[in-house]
């Protein structure tokens, strides 16, 4: 601004001169796991999540899931994407109208498995108008109870159903063995004439692993509201916040009855009794993952529009999902292991000649500077079975990077003694000398070695590209991805 008179004249300069550190430390791993939502990616940031969203590791898929808890033991961002078996199923259960007269035979049960595979809850708004029942009025099947999502998981949940009538204080009744109905609730479900919603009144309770994990009150009308003014339509209420099921009503059947006939009560009776037995069942986890199901899982994250993403865990079962998916997005490090059958009881001379196949005309004979390749395998201590392990690296040297990103910048090395320590690692698969790690690193893979005293150290940083050249050292490659 001009002055012509004398005065003062304000300026605001940043001369701050400091470049803002870019943290690249969002992961993607997909794989098998024994439940979860699948077709679909959710945010695990610890391992109590991923316990708790995709189950404890069993002895099919523990190699993929300690790939992700490897990484988490460094890094908090991680997108896990379930693949999807095509036989895989998810539980089921009829619960019946009052009218019915016969209990649904387990084989009618089991004809409706291949109409509820769900695998997560935005596919379920799309299937639910196609959602099926038996048609025989005299098992007269009112609803249809489904686990969140496909696997033998589900056949834990078990279900309770009271009506008003089933809460006494002279004569309590039991929802599941050894658990007192009138115990479960601060407030019991009312008849119509008598509860807030104006509305006919269910309690539901819902058990997983012998315990109770959800209570919900709630009513066969679709305009029935609690005090707070919120749904308690059983539809609405159950599906969007329960963690474990879903729930249909059939209204070919339920339009017709009275609210109190339009479901038994299913509560715990030590009589024998037909229409007790309120378990989920004929939930299965599917036959082992094809390589195209895997490809699935990570093509979920394809879109670099929708999502922003910076590393990617590869699955040993098919390591070229994540190099592919690496290489189309052109934003992002795929991290790969060597594969077991390569390193582990194997001499150390038999392991490298191992690698030097795989890298020239095996699985990794490409030219990228997307991909890392960690040239070890490492055993861990399995809590869960009370084992040691052998386990892919990609996860930890994922991990390694994350960490290094997030504390540093993206150009740092996630290798070293100082930063490229492993965790948690109780032995190599092999222990490369100078001159095998030399060779191993001339052929763009990166040497995993132990030093007495100093711990488990990745010995390297190159991507798989042939040419030297800057995007030839993973750091630097990440920054121009970035």
């Amino acid at each position: 601004m001009a002055m012509l008179s004398p005065g003062v004249e304000v300026l605001e300069i940043d001369a701050s001169g400091i470049v803002p550190t870019v943290s690249n430390s969002i992961a993607v791993f997909g794989g098998s796991f024994s439940k979860g939502p699948a077709a679909i990616y959710k945010l695990v940031t610890n391992s109590v999540e991923l316990e708790g969203f995709y189950g404890k590791p069993t002895t099919a898929n523990y190699n993929d899931w300690y790939q992700c808890k490897t990484f988490l033991d460094y890094g908090n961002l991680l997108l896990v994407s379930r693949g999807l078996s095509a036989t895989a199923s998810n539980s089921i259960f009829f619960g019946q109208a009052e009218t019915s007269t016969v209990e649904i035979p387990a084989s009618t049960v089991q004809s409706f498995v291949s109409n509820s595979i769900i695998p997560n809850e935005t596919i379920y708004e799309t299937l639910e108008s196609s959602i099926q029942f038996p048609t025989d009025t005299t098992v007269s099947a009112s609803i249809k109870i489904m686990a969140k999502n496909p696997g033998s998981w589900g056949d834990e949940i078990a279900v309770a159903i009271a009506k008003p009538s089933d809460f006494s204080i002279l004569m309590p009744k039991y929802a599941f063995s050894g658990i007192s109905l009138n115990d479960q609730f601060d407030y019991f479900p009312q008849p119509a004439n008598n509860s807030v919603s104006g509305y006919y009144e269910y309690a539901i309770l819902v058990q997983y692993k012998g315990e109770v994990v959800e209570r919900f009150i709630v009513s066969f009308n679709e305009d029935a509201r609690d005090a707070s003014n919120k749904t308690i339509y059983i539809e609405s209420l159950i599906n969007s916040q329960s963690k474990y099921i879903f729930v249909k009503e059939n209204k070919t059947i339920t339009a017709a009855l009275a609210d109190e006939n339009k479901c038994k009560s299913y509560l715990y009776s030590n009589t024998v009794d037909a229409f007790k037995d309120s378990t989920l069942s004929y939930g299965d986890d599917g036959l082992a993952l094809t390589n195209g199901e895997i490809t699935n899982a990570y093509d979920i994250f394809l879109n670099k529009e929708e999502i922003d993403i910076d590393i990617v865990i590869g699955n040993e079962q098919n390591p070229l999902a994540a190099i592919n998916l690496a290489e189309g997005r052109k934003d992002c490090i795929a991290f790969v292991g060597a594969k077991y059958g390569d390193t582990v009881g194997k001499t150390a001379s038999d392991a490298v000649s191992a690698l030097i196949t795989w890298r020239t005309t095996g699985e990794m004979a490409v030219n990228s500077s997307y991909v890392v390749a960690g040239a070890n395998y490492i055993n861990v201590y399995d809590k869960y079975s009370d084992r040691y392990k052998w386990i892919n690296v990609a996860g930890t040297l994922a991990g390694l990077r994350a960490a290094t990103n997030t504390s540093l910048a993206s150009w740092w090395a996630s290798a070293g003694l100082e930063r490229g320590q492993l965790k948690n690692v109780t032995k190599l698969a092999f222990n490369p000398n100078q001159g095998q790690r030399d060779f191993i690193y001339k052929n763009g893979m990166n040497p995993i070695v132990a030093f007495p005293g100093q711990g488990t150290v990745l010995w390297g940083q190159k991507t798989l590209l042939d040419k030297p050249s800057s995007s030839n050292i993973d750091g630097l490659s990440e920054l121009i991805a970035a």
